[in-house]
């Protein structure tokens, strides 16, 4: 028997049978999405198209993806982009477990960690290839995932990658430098976003420092005090290595360990500290400062519990992260990609939400677009929006604040701030960092 899969390996430890594992799969995939429901988010198809298809389906029984396409409703690459999306608000297998009363969640964690071990063990015992010596390659902790988790973290990543190795390219002295030192800066921003969110402190440190420098890059090219152009092949040569870093980071994952290279980190600070240094830098004290003194919020609950919330990010690995961990809060979210959406979902969705959580950086709408278009309708002044980003500069937190948002959670300390923030919002009695946070933690995060 292969031992490969995590089900696999339960069944040779005899920690559960093979009917527990079909059950666990079946319902696993009942709760998975389907995928006429993601083509209805995303509008590659209509609700009367949609409807159209599964008339077709129970008259033919063929698959809804195949009739889908067959009928013109929707095109193969759009079908791609459902699956994966699919794919990825599928509920993690060990999850299913757990729900099952099949195992545990110390039973999960435990096993987990073990089955990492296995397959570390199983890998190193068929690898040839020759070991990295360079001292400045260190093994570190990393954030215990499930294999599928894993894959999703991986596959987001290296999408940003590829991305940022086209716009590098861009970056050529004499040439304009603000759209694609912004688009380098934003691409680093959204991977220090996923980090943050998963706790991966080395990636969370290369991403920012990246993010930063060509922030300043974008900025001195703006205003016109300082050349950036001098050292520019020097600075895009180390952001084309620290992408390497990243990647093969990336590739060194087994289990709860990993391998960074330390030293792109000097190299990165060198460059950041040639353009200067960002001032007026985000933290969560300097946030709370300029809020100041909030109005008080009537007690209304006792908990979150229950509570409908809006999510809108447009990285999927953050938005189902995100709601895995409030759904551990059991509240009741719905997720939307941009602004332009979750206006869509506010406006629409006959149940009405009791608080939103919102990215800056968005396509289409970003986050001060729909603060602005919510506030302007009277029936949602009173509204709870808390700001959800990892944008540096105060002078977002300073507008937000002016636009009347209730909350401003940076992501790299969502972990300590997002519950009270949603505690406060909502009116819970005695808001604050309690034992549901942890709570919470331990049902969404291995």
């Amino acid at each position: 028997m292969s031992n490969d899969r995590f089900g696999d390996y339960l069944m040779h430890k005899g920690m559960v049978r093979r009917e527990e594992v079909i059950l666990a799969l079946e319902v696993q995939a009942e709760s998975t999405v389907k995928v006429g429901t993601i083509c209805l988010e995303e509008r590659y198809m209509t609700a009367k198209q949609v409807m159209d298809t599964l008339r077709h389906q129970a008259d033919n029984q063929r698959p809804f993806e195949d009739l889908a396409i067959s009928l013109g409703h929707l095109t193969a690459q759009q079908l791609g982009t459902a699956l994966k999306i699919q794919s990825q608000r599928r509920p993690f297998f060990g999850e299913v477990l757990v729900k099952l009363s099949l195992l545990s969640r110390s039973q999960l964690f435990e096993e987990l960690g073990h089955f990492w071990n296995h397959v570390n063990k199983k890998t190193a015992d068929t690898s040839t290839a020759d070991t990295d010596t360079t001292k400045s390659i260190v093994e570190i902790d990393f954030p215990l995932m499930y294999p599928e988790e894993l894959a999703e973290f991986k596959e987001d990543l290296e999408h940003s990658l590829q991305k940022m190795a086209i716009e590098l390219t861009n970056l050529r002295p004499g040439s304009d430098l603000t759209q694609p030192a912004g688009t380098v800066a934003f691409l680093s921003n959204k991977m220090r976003g996923v980090a943050e969110l998963d706790g991966v402190k080395w990636l969370v440190a290369v991403a920012g420092e990246m993010e930063q420098s060509m922030l300043l890059v974008a900025e001195a090219e703006a205003d016109g005090d300082k050349d950036p152009h001098v050292g520019l092949p020097t600075l895009v040569q180390t952001y084309f290595r620290a992408a390497d870093c990243i990647q093969n980071f990336l590739d060194s994952i087994q289990g709860n360990r990993a391998n960074a290279d330390n030293s792109i980190l000097d190299e990165l600070r060198k460059c950041r500290e040639s353009y200067g240094a960002l001032e007026d830098i985000v933290s969560q004290e300097k946030i709370a400062a300029e809020m100041g003194e909030r109005a008080t919020v009537e007690i209304t609950r006792k908990s979150v519990a229950g509570a409908r919330l809006l999510l809108i990010d447009d990285d999927t690995v953050i938005r189902n992260s995100l709601e895995r961990f409030l759904r551990g809060l059991q509240m009741d979210v719905a997720q939307a990609k941009n602004g332009a959406l979750g206006l869509e979902h506010l406006l629409q969705d006959p149940k009405p939400y009791d608080i939103v959580i919102v990215d800056l950086h968005m396509p289409i709408m970003d986050g001060f677009e729909f603060v602005s278009e919510v506030k302007s309708r009277p029936e949602y002044a009173g509204l709870p929006i808390i700001m959800f980003t990892a944008s540096l500069h105060m002078a977002d937190v300073r507008r937000a604040i002016h636009m009347g948002i209730n909350g401003y959670v940076i992501k790299r300390e969502w972990k300590n701030c997002l519950l009270p923030e949603l505690q406060r919002g909502l009116g819970v009695e005695n808001a604050g960092i309690n034992s549901s946070l942890q709570d919470a933690l331990a049902s969404s995060t291995p």
